[in-house]
């Protein structure tokens, strides 16, 4: 049966979700080199605060995967606003931060705002509403653990484009824990929305 919680945010899969999957490979390739899927995915992978986080992912009743895909999404139209441009600052060269890009949308406070007004119709019991705060705390807590992660894990050793950076590093580090994080979490959020259909 069509659950109205997640219908009601499906219009938003093109432009939220499924766009920063393809952004995000552009910018590790950016940063990695084309190889990158075999040289850095596999220590991404195997990092435990990316491990618990896809694990904890795949557990969640369909409808609990909206959580993570609003808070993770409006931290890419807001805070990754603030980021693109600080990355653009430290790396005038050209730093690829296609994650952070949306060209197919006109205006990106628009489209936040229209996602939030979304959200804050759903029709959802008490309950309901608490788990939603719970796991949006729990995406906050998951997102954390996995950039605090990253500057102990050595997975970009020799990064072709940002070499001898230790922003760079962890810039690139996060990107690809988080990668590993929405490759996850896509499959999920549109099995939801295609039980919808």
């Amino acid at each position: 049966a069509a659950d109205p919680r997640v219908r009601a945010l499906e219009s938003f899969r093109r432009d939220l979700l499924d766009s920063r999957v393809e952004a995000c490979e552009v910018d590790l390739a950016a940063f990695l080199g084309s190889e990158w899927r075999s040289r850095a995915l596999p220590a991404a992978e195997s990092c435990p605060a990316v491990r618990r986080y896809v694990d904890h992912l795949n557990c969640l009743d369909a409808w609990l995967v909206l959580p993570y895909f609003y808070h993770l999404s409006l931290a890419f139209l807001a805070g990754g606003q603030a980021i693109r441009r600080l990355v653009r600052v430290a790396f005038p060269a050209g730093a690829s931060t296609a994650v952070f890009e949306y060209p197919a949308v006109r205006n990106r406070g628009m489209l936040r705002k229209r996602f939030k007004e979304a959200v804050d119709a759903l029709d959802l019991s008490p309950a309901e509403q608490d788990a939603f705060v719970a796991h949006g705390t729990e995406c906050f807590r998951l997102n954390n653990s996995v950039v605090a992660s990253f500057p102990r894990v050595s997975v970009l050793e020799g990064c072709r484009l940002l070499a001898g950076s230790s922003m760079a590093f962890s810039l690139a580090n996060v990107a690809l824990g988080l990668w590993v994080v929405l490759g996850s979490l896509t499959p999920l959020v549109t099995s939801a929305f295609q039980a919808c259909g």
